[in-house]
């Protein structure tokens, strides 16, 4: 085998070692991301929740409760 073959042999081998492994980095690192996503969205759910039961709270607070009663009918029976 001549010297050029095997120049070209080992650029090869080395060309594919090189794409292969990236191309396994970098599905890794889109998982990574992935996963960090779907770990903000149950962040960010949470968050709205609390917020919107201290507001409900709040709300509740603020508000005096009144009752309603009920009166006789003043029309008169026929």
């Amino acid at each position: 085998m001549s010297t050029t073959s095997k120049v070209t042999l080992g650029l090869a081998m080395a060309a594919t070692t090189a794409i292969i492994t990236y191309v396994h980095l970098s599905q890794r690192w889109d998982l990574e991301k992935i996963k960090a996503g779907v770990d903000r969205d149950i962040e960010r759910q949470s968050y709205r929740k609390m917020v919107k039961s201290q507001r409900t709270n709040d709300e509740a607070m603020e508000e005096p409760k009144t009752t309603t009663t009920t009166t006789s009918n003043p029309r008169p029976a026929r």
